[in-house]
C-alpha cells in the first residue's frame, strides 16, 4: 500500500518568505523612510495647540448661593452646576471674556475672509472662544474644571485665569442688584404703610 503524502505545492515555507523580504529589503525601507519623512514634515507643519487648565470650586453649605475664599459659588441645589456651566458657554458671558482680554485683537480670534484678510468680528472671536474651551465635572466633588487651548501658551492661560474671577464678579452683581430691588421694594412697601398710616 503506497502512503500518500501532501503535495509541496500547496505548503507554507518560512524561507520562501524570508527570502521574498531579503530580495526586496531595500524597497521596503526606501518606502518606510520616505514615509516617516512625510509624516514628520507634515507634523511640523501642523500649528501648535497648547492647553492651560483653572478649577473653580463650588461649596455646598446653604441654600443661598455665597462666595466661600477666594472662589466657590456654593448651593445645596445639585444642578446648580449645570446652570453655571450653561451660563459659562453662553455667548453673553463669552463676549464678557472676549472684551475683557481684547481678543479681537489677537490674530487666532479674527475672521478670515476668502481673500485671507483678517478682520475684527467679536461673533467670530466668541465662536472660536467657545470651540476652545470645555468644561468639566469633577466627580464626587463640587469642583468644575475648564480647560482653554490656543495657539498661544500665555492666550491660553489669560482665558483659564479670567473665566473664575469674571463668573464671581457677575455672581457678586447679580446679587447686589438682587438685594438692591429688594431693598427698594420694602422700602416702597414701608412708605405706603407709613402713608396709610398717617391716612387713619
Amino acid at each position: 500500500m503506497a502512503a500518500i503524502s501532501p503535495s509541496p505545492q500547496g505548503s507554507f515555507d518560512l524561507t520562501d518568505l524570508l527570502a521574498f523580504l531579503w530580495q526586496k529589503k531595500w524597497r521596503m525601507i526606501i518606502t518606510i523612510v520616505i514615509l516617516t519623512s512625510m509624516g514628520s514634515y507634515y507634523v511640523k507643519k501642523l500649528p501648535k495647540i497648547y492647553s492651560a487648565t483653572s478649577t473653580i470650586l463650588l461649596d455646598e453649605k446653604s441654600d443661598t448661593l455665597t462666595l466661600t475664599g477666594n472662589f466657590g459659588t456654593v448651593s445645596q441645589e445639585s444642578d446648580k452646576l449645570d446652570t453655571f456651566i450653561e451660563f459659562i458657554r453662553s455667548r453673553q458671558f463669552s463676549a464678557k471674556i472676549v472684551e475683557q482680554l481684547n481678543l479681537t485683537e489677537r490674530q487666532e480670534f479674527q475672521k478670515v475672509l476668502e481673500n485671507g484678510t483678517l478682520i475684527k468680528d467679536s461673533n467670530t472671536a466668541i465662536t472660536i472662544l467657545l470651540n476652545n474651551l470645555k468644561l468639566t465635572k469633577i466627580a464626587n466633588t463640587e469642583m468644575l474644571k475648564i480647560n482653554v487651548e490656543s495657539r498661544l501658551a500665555y492666550t491660553a492661560a489669560e482665558i483659564a485665569n479670567e473665566i473664575g474671577p469674571m463668573f464671581f464678579e457677575y455672581q457678586n452683581q447679580t446679587h447686589k442688584r438682587k438685594a438692591d430691588e429688594t431693598t427698594r421694594w420694602l422700602d416702597g412697601q414701608l412708605t405706603t404703610l407709613r402713608r396709610q398710616l398717617d391716612e387713619a
